[in-house]
């Protein structure tokens, strides 16, 4: 039996690759096939809670796996982690889609019982939202002709998608209400956790992070960067100016009884407030700067799920070169996005449905 291996295949030393031992490759995929059939006729919120409670019970019989799992959630250890998983086999994928999908046909492939899993035995809770692929908690991440050219959607193969922490402009912890009081932490419904699993990539159109270290900054810019002189808009695709809170707010802050610096930025949609310091500008402008240092490009075999901690890192995609560029033909880069939160009770009473939380529900306690 083989141990679980880390490679530090970067100049990052918090993003590595992960191979769990052969021994617990072996109990995830036993379990895999002995639970599809149970999950295949379920929804995506029930198959979820299904897939929670058996990857919990896995724990004693993954330990290592569970370990490597305890110390990415304690958000002081590995930023990024790509888990080399058993791939999907030829004839389970369907062809890639090329538009938004209904849950009812968005259902769940058998490669992504290992997330679920993986997600139990971490003991975070998996969701979605109903501004984004409405219903559905897996999100489809793909290439769609119609939306070419629209900023700041991840279906648009015609750009860069810039680096952003997913779903920026729905942390509203501290944030500065309209009576100048600040809000408490529970006003956040972004994710812990952004959970990638790539499916299909015949061309390498790579994802890339960004894991900075905040404290690299001057100390001056690291002050101004905590404070409320920012405004982070939602994208397109996360249902654009209708989910805008514009609430001021600091880019880097500090989570209660947790020791590191955390960051929530949508660089490509982002404002200084008009009464801000001065060098308030000058202090995003030097954080943007330090972005590409601490960037790297991801391994996209197919099966790859890469666990991202939505609080220390930010993510983004190279824009397809002509001769990658999508065909339209069922054979296009293919990945299926999860967000999660450490544990359900900060983003349960913001829920619609099981599992699906609506924007809405949060602009309406401001009120």
């Amino acid at each position: 039996m083989s141990n679980l291996t880390l490679d530090h295949y970067s100049h990052l030393d918090t993003v590595v690759l992960a191979k769990p031992s052969d021994h617990d490759i072996s109990v995830l995929s036993d379990t895999v096939e002995s639970l599809y059939p149970e999950l295949i006729d379920l929804d995506h919120a029930a198959a979820f809670d299904r897939m929670a409670a058996v990857g919990a019970d896995l724990r004693e019989k993954a330990p290592e796996l569970a370990e490597l799992l305890d110390k990415i959630a304690s958000h002081s250890a590995y930023k990024a982690t790509v888990l080399q998983l058993p791939p999907p086999a030829d004839d389970e994928l369907p062809p890639t889609p090329i538009d938004y999908r209904s849950q009812a046909e968005n259902t769940l492939l058998k490669v992504g019982v290992f997330r679920g899993l993986i997600l139990g035995m971490a003991g975070w809770y998996g969701y979605g939202y109903t501004s984004q692929q409405p219903g559905n908690v897996i999100n489809d991440v793909i290439a769609i002709k119609k939306l070419s050219g629209v900023h700041g959607v991840s279906a648009n193969a015609a750009a860069e998608l810039g680096l952003h922490t997913e779903d920026a402009s729905y942390n509203l912890a501290d944030a500065v209400a309209e009576d100048g009081s600040r809000l408490p932490n529970d006003y956040d419904i972004s994710p812990d956790w952004l959970t990638l699993q790539f499916l299909r990539n015949p061309d390498k159109v790579p994802t890339f992070v960004s894991a900075p270290d905040p404290n690299v900054l001057p100390d001056e810019i690291h002050a101004l960067l905590r404070e409320p002189w920012y405004i982070n808009l939602t994208n397109p695709g996360q249902g654009g100016q209708d989910n805008n809170a514009d609430l001021p707010q600091a880019l880097l802050y500090d989570i209660p009884g947790k020791p590191e610096t955390f960051i929530r930025a949508n660089t490509a949609n982002l404002i200084v407030v008009k009464d801000a310091d001065p060098k308030a500008q000058e202090a995003l402008d030097a954080f943007r700067g330090i972005l590409a240092d601490f960037a790297v490009d991801l391994p996209t075999d197919p099966g790859a799920l890469v666990l991202i901690d939505n609080r220390r890192v930010l993510h983004g995609r190279r824009n397809y070169t002509e001769a990658k560029s999508p065909r339209w033909d069922g054979t296009d880069r293919w990945q299926q996005r999860v967000v999660c939160a450490d544990d359900s009770v900060r983003v349960k009473s913001y829920e619609d449905a099981p599992r699906i939380i609506n924007p809405q529900n949060l602009l309406a306690r401001l009120k």
